[in-house]
C-alpha cells in the first residue's frame, strides 16, 4: 500500500479549532484475490491521527465496515454508492466527537464525460463525493470533496483526466 494524496480538496471557512485532514488511497481494499494487509492498514490509519480521512479504492464495502467498527469505534464512515467500472468506492472516515456529517452528495457528472452508464447503474469512472460537515467545537461548516480521477497513461486516459480537472 502506498500513501497518495489524490484529489482530496478541502474548502473550509476559517475555524479556531485545529482539524487534522488526510487522504489515503487504500489500493483495491480487500479485492478478491489481492487481499489487504488489515493489520498494517489499521496501524497506518491510526498513526495519521486524523479527524477526517478521505479514502479511495474501497472494493469490499462490507469488509471495510467491519474493520472500522472493530478498530475505529470513535469514527463513522460513509462511502459512495458507485465506484465506477472498477467498483472502487471513495468515502470519508471521520471522528464522531469532532465532526457532524450534515449531507452527502455523490457528483456523478465527473464519473464520465461521455455519460456512459454501466450495467449496475454507475458511470464508468468514480464519482466525486462531497461531504457537508460541521466541526462540533467551533460550529463552523465546511465541504470536503474526495475524488479519484481516471488512472492510467495514454492519450485516452489523459483526455479523461484533463476533462475531470477542468470540471473540478
Amino acid at each position: 500500500m502506498k500513501k497518495f494524496v489524490l484529489g482530496f480538496l478541502l474548502f473550509s471557512l476559517s475555524t479556531h479549532a485545529a482539524l487534522q485532514v488526510t487522504s489515503y488511497n487504500i489500493r483495491n481494499y480487500d479485492k478478491k484475490g489481492e487481499g489487504t494487509d488489515k493489520v498494517e492498514l489499521v496501524k497506518i490509519l491510526k498513526s495519521l491521527g486524523s479527524d477526517l480521512i478521505a479514502v479511495e479504492e474501497i472494493y469490499n464495502n462490507d469488509s471495510f465496515e467491519r474493520l472500522v467498527q472493530k478498530h475505529f469505534p470513535k469514527h463513522s464512515f460513509v462511502l459512495s454508492r458507485c465506484g465506477g467500472g472498477g467498483k472502487q468506492n471513495v468515502g470519508f472516515l471521520y471522528r464522531k466527537d469532532k465532526l457532524t456529517l450534515n449531507k452527502l452528495v455523490e457528483e456523478s457528472k465527473i464519473s464520465d464525460p461521455s455519460g456512459t452508464v454501466t450495467s449496475y447503474g454507475c458511470a464508468s469512472l468514480r464519482p466525486a463525493l462531497l461531504g457537508f460537515f460541521t466541526q462540533i467545537e467551533s460550529n463552523k461548516k465546511f465541504v470536503a470533496v474526495v475524488v479519484h480521477l481516471k488512472a492510467g497513461s495514454g492519450t485516452k486516459n489523459y483526455r479523461k483526466r484533463a476533462w475531470q480537472y477542468k470540471f473540478l
